[in-house]
């Protein structure tokens, strides 16, 4: 599905699992797999990631980021 060289990239470290993200997404890519406040999420799936950038605008923590497949991280 992904229709961007571009895909979200989640930084564990950075994520308190507040579920912001898995909301906010419109294909559904960041599953649902917080267990409990301070928790994190596993992943997000590339495979369904459209690289809308919605999950990135809204992280209060700037635990997502770009994530460019052809080249490195953009920023």
């Amino acid at each position: 599905m992904t229709h961007s060289s571009n895909i979200a990239e989640l930084h564990l470290e950075l994520c308190i699992g507040c579920g912001a993200c898995v909301d906010i997404c419109p294909t559904k890519a960041i599953p649902l797999t917080i267990i409990g406040y301070f928790s994190t999420l596993t992943e997000i799936i590339e495979e369904k990631c459209n690289g809308c950038g919605e999950c990135i605008k809204i992280c209060p923590h700037h635990a997502i980021r770009w994530l460019n497949r052809n080249n490195h991280t953009k920023e």
